[in-house]
């Protein structure tokens, strides 16, 4: 982690802040191959409901979806946040021969890659053709101590 703090600092977070901005941290950061290799994302990055620019938006998709050919509100609340999570996901790998371990901690959306779901659309395909459901924890860390070595040894190559 030093070496990680002398190349860039990357998030600080204010010692009496009890949570990150998710829908922020994936937005404008360049990662070099070697940093941020694992991306970790517990759900779908959806804005607050609560927000008033939120609520402002989605009262005026509603209204005038039809007219301008705006996406109904619910609609767009969710492609925003598949919009975020897809971002989110990219950071881990920039290139063709880039490696990199995603880590969605959320079974709804496994259930929606898997069921195949209208929402389903609205993942990268990489994702959806790679994704795995781990009921445990030392059976996951064990698969993913494996992937990394291999990259790790085919990188030093």
């Amino acid at each position: 982690m030093a070496k990680l703090k002398n190349v860039k600092l990357v998030l600080q977070e204010p010692r009496k802040s009890g949570h990150l901005n998710k829908r922020e941290f994936s937005e404008g950061i360049d990662f070099g191959d070697d940093l941020a290799r694992c991306v970790i994302c517990i759900g779908i990055p959806l804005y607050n409901i609560g927000d008033h620019q939120v609520i402002e938006k989605r009262q005026f998709n509603d209204k005038l979806h039809a007219k301008k050919n705006l996406l109904p509100d619910d609609e767009w609340y969710k492609i925003e946040g598949y919009r975020a999570l897809n971002q989110a996901l990219g950071r881990c790998l920039r290139h063709r021969n880039d490696w990199g371990v995603v880590i969605i901690v959320d079974k709804r959306l496994y259930e929606t890659i898997k069921d195949n779901s209208h929402d389903k659309g609205k993942i990268f395909k990489w994702v959806i053709d790679n994704i795995k459901l781990y009921g445990y924890y030392e059976t996951f860390r064990k698969q993913m101590k494996t992937f990394v070595n291999e990259r790790n040894i085919i990188s030093s190559n």
